[in-house]
């Protein structure tokens, strides 16, 4: 039985939320049953977006950059997309399921992402909140990048105590 929710919001397309991942995924594994996941989707981008010259360099350098802190490779494949069939999807059946995602759906689900992110004082992608009775609180996570025991000793003393 969980004690606590880490409420987790993230983008895709977002370098940051990669080096985050083994920060999560290793809370999940040590605290077991005391941690509940939600995911959230925020959209890195709230507006169409052209991506130019310099924000291709930026996102570049940043990939570097996560790479070094956090041990998260950044291949051609992060850079030029990840493709369904490239990890082992069947291409054609996930095409068939992108085409069936209700647009409007997916929508309401980005903007209510976006809305806790705002609620709770989240300054992007990713956001980490810690639920317990019924409140929340920003989870800092970013200095524990490449470090996931550290995260997990941080995140397990904010926990309910087990009686």
């Amino acid at each position: 039985m969980s004690t606590a929710t880490l409420h987790y919001i993230h983008d895709p397309l977002c370098g940051w939320c990669y080096a985050a991942q083994p920060l999560v995924g290793a809370a999940l594994a040590q605290l077991g049953g005391r941690l509940a996941l939600r995911l959230y989707g925020g959209g890195l981008f709230g507006e169409p977006h052209q991506v130019d010259a310099g924000l291709v360099r930026h996102i570049v350098h940043s990939g570097e950059r996560i790479a070094q802190l956090s041990g998260q490779p950044f291949g051609e494949a992060y850079r030029q997309g990840e493709l369904a069939e490239e990890i082992g999807l069947d291409g054609a059946r996930f095409a068939s399921a992108f085409g069936a995602t209700d647009g409007h759906a997916v929508f309401e689900h980005v903007q209510a992402s976006r809305r806790l992110l705002d609620e709770f004082g989240g300054r992007g992608f990713p956001t980490l909140l810690l639920e317990t009775g019924g409140r929340h609180a920003l989870l800092p996570h970013h200095h524990h990048y490449g470090r996931p025991d550290a995260f997990v000793q941080t995140l397990a003393a904010q926990l309910p105590a087990l009686h």
